[in-house]
């Protein structure tokens, strides 16, 4: 009993602290796409459509699952028409 209750403790601590590690990870990386968006938008003056697309990369790497990847190609999808349109206006 013990045994089993000391492998069952650890094994939810461990997990607990993967899930604690990917968040951070998770943070820094969102946050760290995100400055570089704010640098390279500095220059284009579009800092929403990049800001979506970083989002959509972060996202999608991390939760990988298919409805996040719907997600990812209607941004593309918003972002190409916003792009177009941007580009027409001008």
């Amino acid at each position: 009993v013990r045994n089993r209750f000391l492998g069952n403790f650890r094994q939810s601590w461990i997990r607990s602290q993967c899930r604690v590690r990917n968040r951070f990870l998770g943070n820094f990386r969102q946050s760290w796409i995100r400055s570089q968006c704010r640098v390279r938008n500095r220059f284009l003056g579009n800092f929403r459509q990049s800001w979506i697309r970083s989002q959509c990369r972060v996202r999608n790497r991390f939760l990988g699952n298919f409805r996040q990847s719907w997600i990812r190609s209607q941004c593309w999808v918003t972002i190409r028409i916003l792009g177009n349109f941007r580009q027409s206006r001008i």
